[in-house]
């Protein structure tokens, strides 16, 4: 079994410097490549960001609403056109502004071959009864698109059986990338409804991360809804005992020294 970093970013290079630094630091030997979504030329970029990875792919795309909503196609595009080529088993799949404060390996455990994972949340009762927004409101009808796509195809979904997750933090096995190529895939809806849906669709099992099980339990502090965290956050999740936390966007002095 062998694991990549995916490590997806496109602004704030100083943020993105002081989360490879520690991902380094605490996962010694996994590779980490880059997948760059912002404006400049990856020849432009700092020596000293693109120094802390092994690979820079930039994505050949200008649409931040794309890019924003549709990560899982913006890493199919990825695998594609370069990750492929790559030897790997699983890529985790990680944002620039995600801190993780334990090495991968103690937070998600070993991984199983045929397997994806995400910060699972919810079924399809729980997203039903709380209307979550991607399965409703404007993204309701792509949803329904998604399913008669699928059931087109030759690859129907039982939605009520699905569970959901937040993609921050997923894990994308190869068995998955490899079919995911290998048709073309519409953009409705979200990567975290398409995670779940094509996980089934393709006999894929999709495992809890356990990064918001953690956060209910106060170790964790994962705010979905992008509030930025601060050094207090920070200092919270050390003490608890946690894993995670995110979003953090602020440099934090004597980071390196306090994460053992």
């Amino acid at each position: 079994m062998s694991e990549i970093i995916l490590f997806r970013f496109h602004k704030a290079y100083d943020g993105c410097v002081q989360t490879l630094t520690l991902l380094r630091r605490l996962n010694p030997g996994v590779p980490i490549h880059g997948l760059y979504g912002g404006n400049d030329p990856v020849e432009k970029l700092p020596s000293g960001l693109t120094g802390l990875m092994d690979s820079t792919w930039k994505l050949p795309l200008d649409d931040p609403s794309y890019k924003w909503k549709n990560g899982d196609l913006c890493a199919r595009w990825w695998f594609r056109d370069y990750g492929r080529n790559l030897a790997f088993d699983h890529a985790y799949f990680l944002e620039w502004d995600q801190l993780f404060v334990k090495p991968l390996l103690d937070v998600y455990g070993p991984l199983e071959k045929e397997a994806n994972y995400g910060t699972i949340f919810g079924d399809f009762k729980y997203v039903s009864e709380t209307k979550w927004y991607w399965m409703h409101q404007q993204y309701g009808h792509e949803t329904d698109k998604l399913v008669e796509h699928l059931e087109k195809i030759g690859l129907p979904v039982d939605m009520t059986t699905l569970y959901f997750s937040i993609m921050d933090g997923a894990v994308f096995c190869r068995t998955f990338l490899e079919r995911y190529i290998a048709d073309p895939v519409p953009c409705y809806s979200n990567d975290e409804v398409r995670l779940s849906f094509y996980s089934a669709a393709f006999g894929i099992a999709l495992r809890d991360n356990h990064i918001w099980r953690d956060m209910k339990l106060g170790k964790n502090i994962y705010n979905a809804e992008n509030e930025e965290l601060t050094e207090k956050d920070l200092n919270t999740v050390i003490k608890n005992g946690g894993n995670v936390l995110h979003p953090l966007r602020i440099l934090i002095e004597n980071l390196y020294e306090r994460i053992k």
